[in-house]
């Protein structure tokens, strides 16, 4: 655990745990061993009060779609406390932002200082916007994205070069939505759901980008 109680921070307000941000660094994670992804919310201090010894190669710190509005700035400073007094973990460490425009500029700015191993944002359309992230991003970080639109399934084969940006992540559910198709499809022998599977491993592999399916759903497992 990182703090033996979590009494203390529970009691402070939203600004107040930024006056409680500690100087701790993890180191950079090494290994590439990637099988296992555990997506916290960042609104319950418990989990991410574990994750210097979770057992998932993946620790994904989600301030996107679980997190309503009024609490985004909660979710936010809740990452920043936290990670500032992390001193090691196994697990390879991303933050899941908001769409560039919608957020996700101003949450890569602020923890930007902070140990973490990647950063995810959601929602990605154009080349541009993966550039526009390798200029603000510290060097030390990955780029990854959530591949949920239309636009970047049809163009993900001209994102490469970018040597940073190292991973999609198919978000099948929006991409269906932006493709004007029925979330109905995702099922296990859907030809539809085999073919935009089929064609994102093909041209994330193609641009030498790692390709992460969708995630295991099953909440009462």
């Amino acid at each position: 655990m990182i703090f033996d109680s979590l009494d203390f921070i529970e009691k402070l307000s939203v600004e107040e745990r930024l006056k409680h941000l500690g100087n701790k660094k993890k180191k950079p994670h090494k290994g590439k061993t990637f099988r296992s992804n555990m997506m916290l919310n960042p609104l319950k201090l418990k989990h991410l009060n574990n994750i210097d010894n979770l057992p998932a190669d993946m620790i994904t710190l989600n301030l996107e779609d679980a997190i309503a509005p009024s609490r985004k700035k909660e979710a936010l400073h809740n990452i920043a406390l936290f990670l500032s007094h992390l001193e090691m973990s196994n697990a390879f460490i991303i933050v899941r932002t908001n769409p560039l425009k919608e957020g996700g500029r101003e949450e890569i700015a602020f923890l930007n200082d902070f140990a973490f191993d990647a950063v995810r944002v959601a929602k990605v359309q154009t080349r541009e916007e993966i550039e526009a992230i390798d200029i603000l991003l510290k060097s030390e970080k990955e780029i990854h994205i959530s591949m949920e639109t239309k636009e970047a399934f049809q163009n993900l084969a001209s994102f490469g070069g970018i040597e940073r940006f190292t991973t999609a992540n198919i978000g099948i559910l929006d991409l269906l939505t932006s493709l004007g198709l029925p979330q109905s499809l995702v099922e296990r022998d859907n030809p539809t759901i085999h073919y935009i599977l089929s064609k994102f491993l093909v041209d994330a592999k193609s641009i030498g980008v790692n390709p992460i399916s969708f995630m295991f759903q099953e909440y009462q497992d």
